[in-house]
C-alpha cells in the first residue's frame, strides 16, 4: 500500500481530508464534507473509513476537535452536543466520546498505521517555524489552542468550553456564533483573548489558524503585530502529513 499520508481534519461544521505524498506535496484537490449530527463515536469512524477507501494509503493522521491522549478521546467538544455548536451537550454522546480510542477503531477498519491528535495540535505541527515558544489559536466553529518551544509541542489545556468571562466561554465568544452578530466586536475580543494568552504562556510568536483567521489582520493587535502570523487555510492538514513525517 502507499507510503502517502490521507490528512483528515475533523471539525465541528466539516470534515476536510486531503492526500499528501512523502515529501508533503499535495495530490490532488482536497475534499469537505459536512459533519453530520448526531455524532456518536461509531459514525465518525464509519465515515472516516469509508472516505479512506477512495485514498487509500498505508498512513492516516486525523485532526479531532477535542481533548486527545495517545489516540484516546478524553472530551468530544462539540462532537458532543445533539446538532453542532451551539445546540446542547448531549450526556450520551459525551459519555460515549469520552476514552474512546479513535486511532484504534480506525486501524480497525483501514489496516492503516493511524495517528490522532488534537485539531489545534495538529495545525501547530502544520504551520510551527520551529523557534522559540510559539502560540496557536485555530478560529472556526470553537476555538482551539496549542503551544511549541523550541519546535516541540508542550501540551495546554482545550480553552473551548473555559470561562473566559463570568457567562460566557470562548466557543462562545471567540467562534463563529460569536463572529455573526458583529464581526467588529468579534474581532476586538479575539484580540484580548489571543494577547492573553500569549502573555500568559510568554509566547514569542501568535499564529492565527483556522477559517476564521483570514477575516483578522496583524495589525488589530498594536504592538503585538510583528509577532502575528495569520496562516493560510487548513495547517491541520499539513500538520496530520507532518506528523509521520516531521
Amino acid at each position: 500500500m502507499s507510503e502517502d499520508v490521507l490528512a483528515i481534519d475533523v471539525g465541528a461544521t466539516s470534515i476536510k481530508f486531503q492526500r499528501f505524498d512523502v515529501d508533503g506535496t499535495p495530490i490532488g484537490k482536497s475534499a469537505r464534507r459536512a459533519t453530520q449530527y448526531p455524532c456518536p463515536p461509531e459514525r465518525l469512524v464509519s465515515f472516516l473509513a469509508e472516505r479512506s477507501q477512495l485514498w487509500p494509503t498505508s498512513k492516516i493522521g486525523i485532526g479531532f476537535p477535542g481533548t486527545v491522549s495517545d489516540g484516546v478521546v478524553v472530551d468530544g467538544a462539540n462532537l458532543c452536543r445533539v446538532g453542532g455548536a451551539g445546540t446542547p451537550i448531549d450526556r450520551e454522546l459525551a459519555t460515549l466520546w469520552s476514552g474512546f480510542d479513535l486511532a484504534a477503531a480506525v486501524v480497525s477498519i483501514t489496516g492503516a498505521d493511524v495517528i490522532v491528535d488534537n485539531d489545534a495540535a495538529m495545525a501547530a505541527l502544520g504551520c510551527a517555524s520551529g523557534d522559540g515558544t510559539e502560540l496557536f489559536v485555530t478560529l472556526g466553529t470553537g476555538v482551539g489552542l496549542a503551544l511549541m518551544r523550541e519546535g516541540v509541542l508542550v501540551r495546554v489545556r482545550d480553552v473551548g468550553d473555559e470561562q473566559l468571562h463570568s457567562d460566557v466561554t470562548y466557543d462562545e465568544l471567540l467562534g463563529e456564533r460569536g463572529r455573526r452578530p458583529d464581526e467588529a466586536a468579534w474581532a476586538l475580543h479575539v484580540v484580548s483573548a489571543v494577547i492573553a494568552l500569549a502573555v500568559e504562556f510568554r509566547a514569542d510568536t501568535i499564529h492565527l489558524a483556522g477559517g476564521n483567521a483570514r477575516r483578522l489582520s496583524p495589525r488589530i493587535f498594536g504592538d503585538w503585530a510583528p509577532n502575528v502570523r495569520i496562516e493560510p487555510d487548513q495547517p491541520a492538514l499539513r500538520g496530520a502529513w507532518r506528523s509521520f513525517y516531521p
